[in-house]
């Protein structure tokens, strides 16, 4: 893991957007197997560890606000809940 958009996930940010318009090695570091034109991402982290991240992708930009914000974050946050309780419970 580098600087690129997901070493930056799991080192550094806890938010991340990246758009096509954007940075083109972000743009390769989030793309999966096909073009997209914007992706919201947020990092899952149980017990202060970074475990991996939510990547929201869509086929056009918007202005992402900070309620659009706080709502991935949010996810994020419940996933790393429901990790960190199944854990407990093994």
């Amino acid at each position: 893991m580098g600087t690129a958009a997901i070493g930056r996930l799991f080192y550094t940010q806890e938010f991340l957007l990246v758009s096509k318009l954007g940075s083109k090695e972000d743009y390769e570091d989030m793309k999966l197997d096909w073009d997209y034109e914007m992706v919201i991402a947020a990092r899952v982290a149980v017990d202060q560890q970074t475990i991996g991240f939510i990547a929201l992708y869509f086929d056009h930009n918007f202005e992402v606000d900070t309620a659009m914000k706080q709502f991935v974050l949010s996810e994020a946050g419940l996933i790393a809940e429901s990790i960190r309780k199944e854990r407990l419970l093994k």
